[in-house]
């Protein structure tokens, strides 16, 4: 099962964001040498726990798209940084939903499990 990374500058979608823990360092990140490769599509299995999480999450909601910051921001572009920081606020402000991932303390933990 894959996941992929897309383009939406110019569009309009409904879309979850994941606001989570990272701790360091994070396994799964975009970064200029990738971001074809991730576009292409990236092994949801291969990605920490809390990532999967909210990959079934979104896909629960019914919505085809989730904004993951290790993702969705090139980590080792301090422009594509400075740019995406600087919007943080309409990101979580313009989701149709946020996972908090608070139980959660690193991304390897997860967020989901039986109660």
């Amino acid at each position: 099962d894959n996941i992929r990374l897309h383009d939406s500058q110019d569009e309009r979608s409904h879309y979850c964001a994941l606001s989570y823990c990272w701790a360091d360092p994070q396994p799964a990140r975009t970064l200029v040498g990738n971001i074809e490769q991730h576009k292409a599509g990236i092994r949801t299995l291969c990605l920490p726990q809390t990532l999967q999480d909210a990959v079934i999450f979104t896909r629960r909601l019914g919505l085809s798209y989730l904004w993951i910051d290790s993702l969705c921001i090139l980590q080792d572009s301090v422009q594509d940084k400075h740019r995406e920081i600087a919007g943080m606020a309409s990101i979580y402000q313009d989701a149709l939903v946020t996972i908090a991932a608070t139980s959660a303390s690193t991304c390897i933990e997860g967020f989901l499990s039986d109660r």
